[in-house]
């Protein structure tokens, strides 16, 4: 299975992702974005298609965001990882009916054409076969959701559930995916939340 090298073209920037305004989605938390993921046969999976929910309780704070970023760049993936764990998660993600996953670090802005980019990330659980197995799989221990909505919180997105994250020689965030990812995740749109008694 081979990977694939992937930064400007799903805009992780390192300056993107702090610069990326934490108050934009704060104001509106809790939120939840229901999509359907469509796979046309990664070669890890035979195709088809699962609901998505990404639900967020709050944004990740700059500060947390740049520590983050000088985390991997002192000390690479393995201690980037280890310091989003160490974070309040933010969110949690649920594929078909799977059990939900947290998600440690969110951000929310606005891209140049004015629609709301919201990102997640989070490490992902390691299989039992994979480590037995011994399987690349185990160094992409990264996961991403993206998400790009209109005025009315509709759009699509994008979703990498096995990534690798480093600094590449330009000093730009780079993101290597495992197998022909990222998978396409359409009909994005939000849902109500029932509200608390």
């Amino acid at each position: 299975m081979r990977a694939m090298t992937t930064s400007m073209a799903i805009g992780i920037v390192v300056t993107v992702i702090v610069s990326m305004t934490a108050s934009a989605a704060s104001a509106e938390a809790p939120e939840r974005f229901r999509g359907r993921i469509v796979d046309i046969g990664s070669g890890m999976t035979q195709g088809g298609t699962w609901w998505m929910t990404f639900h967020i309780d709050a944004t990740t704070p700059n500060e947390d965001v740049a520590a983050l970023a000088q985390t991997l760049a002192a000390d690479g993936q393995k201690a980037f990882i280890a310091a989003t764990r160490a974070l309040e998660p933010t969110g949690w993600i649920r594929i078909g009916n799977n059990t939900r996953w947290h998600v440690s670090v969110i951000r929310s802005g606005v891209a140049p054409d004015g629609s709301r980019v919201i990102r997640g990330f989070t490490d992902r659980p390691i299989q039992m076969a994979e480590i037995f197995g011994s399987y690349r799989t185990r160094d992409y221990t990264l996961g991403m959701v993206e998400l790009r909505l209109d005025a009315e919180g509709k759009g699509s997105g994008i979703l990498l559930p096995m990534a690798q994250i480093s600094f590449n020689e330009a000093g730009d965030i780079e993101i290597e995916s495992f197998g022909n990812q990222p998978f396409r995740v359409m009909n994005v749109s939000p849902e109500k939340l029932k509200e608390k008694k």
